[in-house]
């Protein structure tokens, strides 16, 4: 088993996201709604995933440019290595972060991140599946001057756990001193609102001082209004890594000159050819007066889909853990049966009519799982236990109401 941060701090999140669930309740707050923190983690689930086969592939890329194109080799002086690795992957997260916010292609990726109109520790874990391995190229500086592979990923790994914390609501400013140099959840919250002055500001992964620098800083004034201009109205996180694509595409389609469709991939999201209506300014938002989109589903839901995202949440930990000992084509089978599950919530959360057939299309892959296991790889134990759950899955399931 290779060592994985990412996946050995997933109970660590969950633990904190409980906590800052006492702590909202307890300062009289309500930050979170089911559907959209099921989909929040969801996303998160399926980002995952994707990272067992394009996280490895960004790794492998970098590592041939250092292999085959490093002008120093810092390997021989760790102490080094992990200080340029620490600033180096910061200051090149802030440009790729900036970037996608500032070119539609990238911003089709990036968007996902920015889905949820609530702001809590959930949403740090909405990550896009292609993002990680899209911004692979712009870190090749680091490998060229010969930081090792290994420093480079502790270095994004330290970058994404620092950041997992900063979102939040529960935490006000903090000292001067350090909202001065560090990324807080005050700037954080500035970047992820929708108010006309916070749009593309604070891009920070850890240190502040990259906005302070290249003039993209904003400080926390009015109350952010969280999400994004035109919201996502859904909850399928599989549907959220490509409802932008889909509407750029839409727009290349319908603008009648070439330039403008050839333009539009590349062009800041704000930019909207002039015979589809020209540039779409953001409105002027208040945090009292805006409403979030929702939807209604049967209560009884909540206990079913949290049996279940408990049982994916340990599925998916520990495949991250052991993938190492398990053939390719079973991970992707596991990964595509835990992204299946997911979207089939997110279709029951908006009543979907494929919903529920894909609910039960799941339970009869459950019980194929089930017989595979028994039959093909010797496991009559493991193949029981599936079997059982899968059958009292359906029964629950069976008894749920279809509409709220």
């Amino acid at each position: 088993m290779k060592f994985d941060p990412i996946a050995l701090a997933i109970p660590f999140f969950f633990i904190l996201i409980g906590i800052e669930v006492a702590v909202m309740r307890r300062q009289g707050h309500r930050f979170y709604r089911f559907a959209d923190s099921i989909t929040d983690l969801s996303c998160g689930i399926g980002s995952e995933v994707i990272r067992v086969f394009l996280g490895l592939a960004g790794l492998l890329a970098y590592t041939w440019v250092y292999d085959h194109f490093r002008v120093f080799d810092l390997a021989p002086y760790p102490a080094a290595a992990w200080i340029i690795g620490f600033f180096g992957f910061d200051f090149f997260y802030y440009w790729f972060h900036r970037l996608s916010h500032e070119i539609n292609a990238l911003w089709a990726m990036h968007v996902v991140h920015h889905q949820s109109q609530d702001y809590n520790l959930a949403v740090a874990l909405r990550q896009s599946w292609f993002q990680g391995f899209a911004a692979t190229p712009i870190y090749f500086p680091l490998a060229v001057i010969g930081l090792p592979p290994l420093v480079f990923a502790g270095s994004a790994a330290i970058s994404l756990l620092y950041q997992f914390w900063i979102h939040t609501q529960t935490v006000g400013k903090l000292p001067r001193w350090y909202e001065a140099v560090m990324n807080t959840p005050s700037h954080h919250r500035v970047h992820h609102g929708i108010n006309p002055e916070y749009i593309d500001r604070n891009h920070a992964g850890i240190l502040i001082i990259w906005d302070r620098m290249f003039g993209t800083f904003e400080e926390e004034k009015a109350s952010p209004v969280f999400g994004l201009v035109k919201p996502y109205a859904s909850w399928n996180p599989v549907w959220a890594n490509f409802d932008y694509w889909k509407e750029l595409w839409d727009r290349s389609v319908k603008t009648s000159r070439l330039r403008d469709k050839i333009w539009v991939w590349f062009a800041n999201p704000e930019w909207n050819p002039a015979d589809l209506g020209g540039p779409k300014k953001a409105p002027p938002v208040e945090a009292s007066a805006f409403v979030k989109w929702d939807t209604e589903f049967p209560r009884r839901y909540k206990g079913y889909v949290n049996f279940h995202f408990l049982l994916v949440g340990v599925g998916l930990t520990s495949m991250l853990l052991f993938k190492d000992r398990l053939p390719l084509w079973q991970v992707a089978a596991g990964g595509s049966l835990v992204i299946l599950t997911t979207a089939v919530w997110g279709g029951l959360f908006e009543g979907k009519s494929w919903a529920r057939p894909a609910e039960w299309l799941r339970h009869g892959l459950l019980l194929g799982l089930a017989a595979w296991a028994g039959l093909a790889l010797g496991q009559p134990v493991a193949a029981l236990a599936v079997a059982i759950m899968a059958i009292a899955s359906a029964v629950w399931f069976s008894r749920l109401p279809r509409s709220a």
